[in-house]
C-alpha cells in the first residue's frame, strides 16, 4: 500500500476525475483515469487478497472489460432499481486500450512480492488508512449527472423518462408541437455524460397552468433519449414560499408527465 506507484496512481485518479476532466475534457483526461485505475486496482487486490499475488491483474482485467462493455447494462439497471446511490458509466470501447498497462503492473507486483519475501513481511496497520481513499477513488469517478443540470431557482422535479427518439428527433418534435426550445449550455461544459440542457419558456399546460420555464436535459442513448425533467418555474407560485413549493411539487410532476411528456412521446 505504500508503493510509490500505488500512491501516484491514487493521486492521478483523484486529481483527474475531480478536476482534470471538468477543466479540460479531452482525450488525455478521458483515458488517464482508466490507466491510473488499472494500476491502482490490481495493487489494491494484491494487498487485500495476498494469495492472488501478481495474478491480481486477471480479476482486475475481467472487471474492467465487463464494466466497459454493454453486457453489464442489465446488472447496473437491476442494481439502480434498489440502490440508494445509483451507479452510472459510459460505454466506450476505446477505453479498452488502457489494458495495455497491465503487463507493467504484473511485473510490478511480482517485484513487490519478491522484495517482501526478502524482508520482514509484517502488515503495517497504517496501510489501512490508504484503503478508504483508494476505494472512494475507484467508485466516485465523476460527479453525478445531476451536477450538470440547471440549478437556477425553481420547483425541482427530478424525474427522467426514456423516449424512443433520438435527440434530434425529440427536439424537432417539440418544435413541431409549438414549443420554443432554447439551449441552456451553462452546465454543459466539461460534461462527461454528454447530457445537454435546454429550456422552454412560457408554456400553458392543462386548462390554465402557465409555466414561465421548463428546464430539462437530454442524454443520447443510441436511437433513444433519456429526458431529465430538472425544474419548472410556475407563473403563479411564489418561489420563496417553501411550504407551497412542497405542496405543489407532486401536482406539477403529474401535470408535466401527463400533459407534456406524453404529448412528446405520442
Amino acid at each position: 500500500m505504500f508503493n510509490p506507484w500505488l500512491l501516484l496512481s491514487l493521486a492521478v485518479l483523484l486529481l483527474n476525475d475531480h478536476y482534470g476532466k471538468a477543466r479540460y475534457h479531452n482525450v488525455l483526461t478521458g483515458k488517464l483515469s482508466d490507466i491510473a485505475g488499472l494500476v491502482l486496482l490490481p495493487l489494491l487486490l494484491a494487498y487485500l487478497f495476498p494469495r492472488l499475488k501478481h495474478y491480481a491483474v486477471l480479476p482486475a482485467a475481467l472487471f474492467f472489460i465487463c464494466w466497459k462493455l454493454p453486457l453489464s447494462e442489465r446488472f447496473i439497471a437491476a442494481y439502480n432499481r434498489v440502490a440508494l446511490i445509483p451507479i452510472e458509466r459510459i460505454v466506450d470501447y476505446t477505453d479498452l486500450w488502457a489494458l495495455l498497462v497491465l503487463p507493467f503492473v504484473f511485473m510490478l507486483i511480482a517485484r513487490i512480492q519478491k522484495k517482501a519475501e526478502q524482508q520482514d513481511a509484517t502488515i503495517k496497520p497504517a496501510a489501512a488508512w490508504i484503503l478508504l481513499p483508494c476505494m472512494l477513488a475507484l467508485m466516485a469517478t465523476s460527479p453525478p449527472k445531476s451536477y450538470y443540470f440547471s440549478k437556477e431557482k425553481g420547483l425541482t422535479i427530478g424525474k427522467y423518462y426514456k423516449i424512443r427518439m433520438s435527440n434530434e428527433q425529440l427536439l424537432d418534435t417539440l418544435r413541431q408541437r409549438g414549443f420554443q426550445v432554447y439551449s441552456d449550455s451553462g452546465y454543459d461544459r466539461g460534461n462527461p455524460w454528454h447530457v445537454r440542457n435546454y429550456e422552454i419558456r412560457n408554456v400553458v399546460l392543462g386548462a390554465k397552468d402557465t409555466l414561465r420555464l421548463i428546464r430539462f436535459a437530454l442524454e443520447p442513448q443510441g436511437s433513444n433519449t433519456r429526458l431529465y425533467l430538472n425544474n419548472v418555474v410556475p407563473a403563479n407560485l411564489d418561489l420563496d414560499d417553501e411550504a407551497a413549493l412542497k405542496r405543489y411539487r407532486g401536482y406539477y410532476k403529474k401535470l408535466l408527465r401527463s400533459d407534456w411528456v406524453k404529448r412528446i412521446a405520442h
